[in-house]
């Protein structure tokens, strides 16, 4: 049998580990979803090793079913699985493809701004944890511009009449 010492410094490091693949899977979602996946829900799990560290060393006996423990036991193994079933299918970079996939000529994308690669999406039903915002991408074939929408749940593909941020 394990020592409970040893016990909480094995929980405290396998905590601290999910901790930081939690904080790089929060990274890739601000980076490759780019405004459409509400990543604040990670937030949370980032503290996860203060609320053990806390618990532990309250002095109190810890044990499974204290009131204490099954929360935060919930909260670590719940977020994770939602995050995961909950992430949109296609990213920005997938998203592009699509829409290159769409014309019938190779097209060039000009890099955008952060805040111009999303868009707000009208009639879209809003997601547990996905913005109600779109992709959105400006193409260019020799030298003519189009302008183009992606769903980031569905792949549904879109092209614009006109530039969403002109200005007259």
């Amino acid at each position: 049998m394990i020592p409970k010492e040893s016990l909480k410094k094995y929980v405290l490091t396998g905590i601290t580990i999910l901790t930081l693949v939690e904080a790089y899977f929060y990274y890739r979602a601000l980076k490759d979803y780019i405004g459409v996946y509400q990543a604040s829900i990670f937030i949370p799990l980032l503290l996860q090793p203060i609320f053990y560290r806390k618990l532990f060393q309250s002095g109190e006996k810890v044990s499974l079913k204290s009131w204490k423990v099954l929360p935060l036991i919930a909260v670590s193994l719940l977020l994770p699985l939602l995050i995961w079933y909950t992430i949109p299918d296609y990213t920005y970079e997938e998203g592009k493809a699509l829409v290159e996939a769409s014309m019938d000529e190779s097209a060039v994308f000009p890099e955008q701004e952060f805040q111009s690669r999303t868009i707000p999406a009208m009639g879209r039903q809003k997601g547990i944890l996905h913005s109600n915002r779109i992709y959105y991408y400006t193409a260019e074939v020799d030298g003519t511009k189009s302008y183009h929408v992606v769903d980031p749940i569905t792949g549904d593909v879109q092209e614009l009449e006109e530039d969403y941020f002109r200005r007259e």
